[in-house]
Formats: structure tokens, C-alpha cells, sequence
């Protein structure tokens, strides 16, 4: 057999590892990392938990700012971090059900 003609041999295509567009951290760095689907050839756009997490704070904390110039919008920030307490409350319970642990009641508090 001619040397030119001999098969190179082949190579497995290493996954694509991917980073967040924000923080430039790859998915072996983060917890989650969430990409968006893109036609092929465009590059993906992901943003990881902990970017996620401080954009949160970043717009509680502007809502908090927001609030304390109006009763109004005082009152949609408590309302929105109580949905986010129980929210986080209601992860909390479906984590402890995986293993089959209960949280204790919710502590109300009288005046």
C-alpha cells in the first residue's frame, strides 16, 4: 500500500467546553451553568449560577433603593422577597423530601 494513501487515524472530537458569558468561568468551574440554544456556528450564550445569583442581589438591592422613596413601591418589594422566601422555602421542602426529612413550621410571629 502507497504511503499517501494509508488512513490517518480517527480522533474523537473533544466536547465543547463552555463558559459564562459573563464571567468567563468554564462549566467545570460552576455549579450550573445555563446556555441558550444557537443556530450552528453562532456562539453560545450561558450565564452560571453564581452570575445569576448576583444579579438577583443586584436587582433586590435596587428595589430596596427603589421603595424607600414610596410606600407603593415599598410595598411590592415585601411582596416580591416574601414570593422569594417561599419559593426558596418550597426548594428547601422538595430537597428534604429527597431525603425524607421535614423542615419544621414556619415560625409566625405574634404580637
Amino acid at each position: 500500500m502507497d504511503e499517501n494513501n494509508k488512513k490517518s487515524p480517527r480522533r474523537k472530537k473533544q466536547p465543547t467546553v463552555l463558559h459564562c458569558s459573563f464571567c468567563d468561568k468554564s462549566q467545570d468551574e460552576v455549579h450550573k451553568l445555563i446556555a441558550r440554544e444557537n443556530p450552528p456556528g453562532k456562539k453560545a450564550l450561558t450565564i452560571c449560577d453564581e452570575c445569576v445569583e448576583m444579579c438577583t442581589e443586584i436587582i433586590n438591592d435596587q428595589g430596596l433603593v427603589e421603595a424607600e422613596n414610596s410606600p407603593k413601591a415599598l410595598y411590592k418589594y415585601i411582596v416580591r422577597q416574601n414570593q422569594i422566601i417561599d419559593d426558596a422555602r418550597d426548594r428547601a421542602n422538595k430537597a428534604l423530601d429527597l431525603l425524607s426529612v421535614s423542615m419544621p413550621p414556619a415560625s409566625g410571629s405574634q404580637h
